[in-house]
Formats: C-alpha cells, sequence, structure tokens
C-alpha cells in the first residue's frame, strides 16, 4: 500500500488557529490556570487575570499578575507555575 501525502492550506490552518471557538477554548483553559492560581492569595488582592488575543499565526493565551500582593503570592510560592501542573 502506498503512502498517503496530506497537504494543509496555511491560510486555512491560520484561519482555525485564530477563530473565535479556538480563542473560547483558550479562554476557558487560562482562566481555570488564573483561579487555580489565586487559590490562596490574602483577601484585597484582585489575584490572577487571564486573557487571549488574536495573533499573526495562531490566538494567544496569557494569565497575568494584577497587584502587587499576586506578583509576590507568585514570587515565593510559585502558583503559576503550580497552577499549571509544572511544580509539585
Amino acid at each position: 500500500m502506498g503512502k498517503s501525502k496530506v497537504w494543509v492550506h496555511p491560510a486555512a490552518a491560520r484561519q482555525i488557529r485564530n477563530s473565535p471557538e479556538v480563542q473560547a477554548l483558550l479562554l476557558g483553559k487560562v482562566e481555570a490556570i488564573a483561579a487555580a492560581a489565586s487559590a490562596g492569595l490574602p483577601a484585597g488582592s484582585e489575584g490572577f487575570t487571564a486573557e487571549v488575543a488574536p495573533g499573526k499565526g495562531r490566538a494567544r493565551a496569557s494569565v497575568r499578575t494584577t497587584d502587587f500582593l499576586s506578583i509576590r503570592h507568585n514570587s515565593k510560592n510559585n502558583a503559576l507555575l503550580k497552577a499549571l501542573g509544572g511544580a509539585g
């Protein structure tokens, strides 16, 4: 049996990776990460924020600190790394 070749049109792949459905999926994932990273923060902190932005080739998602307390919490406890499942 011969080999099959599959060719994906680059513009179509870019359109799929930037679609609203993919952005909604990414936003759901990063909101869960932000919520997990915010666990254990002292009262009065805004915690972490999640955002998604379309890019040239694909949509990008990020979780960011919002204030000094969340920066300190992440620095001392590796909150973002642990929320991603990368540390113990």
